[in-house]
């Protein structure tokens, strides 16, 4: 009997999985060129809408950016207590 008898004859599936390819991110680039295009037709200008949404991301880079300062605070501040030396 060999050592490997005890082993699945297929492999497990991983407990990581893989990325999808990047069809979200080209999505969202379709779906931002149709509204674009959108609001040309419309006769509607196009800087004061990309200004918006500039500030509008910005904004909530800023925040995610805040709260991962704010965690790590806690983490630092809770060193001590959690690693004892």
């Amino acid at each position: 009997m060999s050592r490997d008898s005890w082993r699945p004859s297929h492999p497990r599936s991983p407990q990581i999985p893989r990325a999808r390819g990047g069809r979200a991110q080209r999505a969202v680039y379709l779906l931002l060129a149709l509204c674009a295009a959108g609001l040309y037709l419309a006769g509607e200008p196009l800087v004061p809408t990309a200004r918006s949404l500039t500030f509008h991301f910005a904004t909530l880079q800023i925040g995610a950016l805040l709260k991962g300062a704010c965690y790590l605070a806690e983490e630092i501040f809770h060193l001590q207590s959690r690693c004892p030396l």
